[in-house]
């Protein structure tokens, strides 16, 4: 286990004390909510929760709490890179650097974990940030809004239900 219980409860903690910017979506504020998180809700407990509370709990520790954490900011880092609005070859430069140097990191800190797909297509991003420029321009959230609210029609598992509800 990495955060553990524990960890969680300063990070539900910290949550309550703090102010979202408009744009983001504020997450369940305790574990006891029933919802599955969102993308927009892991978004907002990946790249802000869980910064504030692991740089307050872990940001001294010069042992491997501190190399977990050094290593999440690089992810951090990558995927802040990957979402903004500009794009350029120094960034996606930067984005490699910082995305390496968590893969590499994962590899050190974690030797009992497995590779997903996911850490090898990380490393193929470079060359979509290149090809489309920033990552708004041809992301899918309004794809995954319209699959959420697909899944969210009660159909009663009928096949067909579904298309008599968008006439």
């Amino acid at each position: 286990v990495v955060l553990g219980r524990e960890v969680l409860e300063e990070v539900w903690k910290d949550q309550q004390r703090t102010q979202l910017p408009s744009f983001m979506t504020a997450a369940p504020k305790v574990a006891a909510d029933k919802r599955t998180p969102t993308a927009d809700h892991w978004r907002s407990i990946g790249l802000v929760h869980l910064v504030i509370t692991l740089i307050r709990l872990w940001g001294q520790d010069e042992r491997r709490k501190g190399d977990m954490l050094h290593n999440y900011m690089h992810l951090v880092t990558a995927i802040h890179i990957s979402n903004m609005r500009s794009m350029s070859n120094d960034k996606v430069d930067l984005y490699s650097y910082h995305y390496k140097k968590y893969f590499c990191g994962v590899l050190d800190l974690y030797k009992e974990a497995r590779i997903r797909p996911v850490h090898h297509m990380g490393f193929h991003y470079d060359m979509l940030l290149r090809a489309f420029g920033p990552v708004h321009s041809w992301r899918a959230w309004a794809f995954e809004r319209f699959n959420y609210t697909l899944q969210n029609i009660k159909t009663n598992s009928k096949f067909g239900t579904v298309l008599i509800h968008f006439l």
